[in-house]
C-alpha cells in the first residue's frame, strides 16, 4: 500500500521555493469529549509525529500549498487565503452517502479515492498545473462544489481534506475511530477545462479566465 508521504508526493509533485505542504493533526481529548487541530509544515519537527502514523489521530492535508508564515500567536501555521501559494487539487466529499455512487458521471475518474468511514468516500482530482491566481482558484472551487457532485461546504481554496492515515475523528458518531484508507491512486492529472466538462458545468475554463466573477 502507498505510504502517506508517497501519497502527498503524488499531489505536490514539484514544489517551488517558499511553497510548503500543510498537514493537520486532529488530536482527541481525553474521555472523547472533543478534539483540537494542530497545523504543521512538513518541514517542521512535528512532521515526524505524523510520519510515525499514530493510529489514534485523524490526519488531514491542505489542498493548497502555503507560504509558511505563522499566525499572530506564533504557534500555528496559517491556513487562510493570505497564506495560499498554489492550489493543487480538489476533493469531492461524502461520495457514497450524501452523493450516490451511481450519480457520478462516467468520465469523472478521480486521481485518488479515500474511504473516510465505512461506505463514505472522498474523490480527489489533482491539477496538472496548480493555480497561483487566487481569483481563478476561488472561481474553480465555486464551480466544482456547486456542480451537485459533492458537499458544498468545501468551497474554500485552503480546504483541509483527509490523508490516508490514522482514523476518523468524528467523536460521538458511529464513524469514530474507523480507519481512513486509500482505495486507489493514479497520476492522470486534470486540466480545469476537462474537470468542468465532466462535472457538467456550462462554463468553459476560457470563460472563467476571461471573467472569474461569473
Amino acid at each position: 500500500m502507498i505510504k502517506a508521504n508517497e501519497f502527498l508526493a503524488t499531489i505536490f509533485a514539484e514544489l517551488e521555493d517558499g511553497e510548503n505542504i500543510l498537514v493537520c493533526r486532529q488530536i482527541m481529548k481525553e474521555g472523547g469529549n472533543g478534539s483540537f487541530f494542530s497545523n504543521h509544515l512538513t518541514a517542521d519537527r512535528a512532521w515526524r509525529k505524523w510520519d510515525s502514523n499514530k493510529q489514534d489521530h485523524a490526519w488531514y492535508f491542505c489542498v493548497s500549498t502555503v507560504d509558511g508564515e505563522m499566525n499572530a500567536k506564533g504557534s500555528m501555521v496559517g491556513r487562510g487565503r493570505a497564506n495560499l501559494v498554489r492550489q493543487h487539487c480538489f476533493v469531492l466529499d461524502d461520495i457514497g452517502t450524501k452523493i450516490p455512487l451511481d450519480s457520478i458521471p462516467e468520465g469523472l475518474i478521480p486521481n485518488y479515492i479515500i474511504e473516510s468511514s465505512k461506505g463514505n468516500f472522498q474523490y480527489g482530482f489533482i491539477l496538472r498545473e496548480p493555480l497561483r491566481d487566487v481569483a481563478l482558484a476561488d472561481a474553480l472551487v465555486h464551480l466544482v462544489y456547486t456542480s451537485g457532485f459533492g458537499d458544498e461546504g468545501g468551497k474554500i481554496v485552503t480546504k483541509a481534506v483527509r490523508l490516508p492515515a490514522g482514523v476518523n475523528g468524528k467523536i460521538k458518531t458511529d464513524k469514530y475511530l474507523d480507519p481512513v484508507k486509500l482505495i486507489s491512486c493514479n497520476e492522470d492529472y486534470w486540466e480545469p477545462d476537462d474537470l468542468l466538462f465532466h462535472l457538467n458545468v456550462s462554463l468553459s475554463w476560457a470563460d472563467v479566465v476571461a471573467d472569474p466573477s461569473k
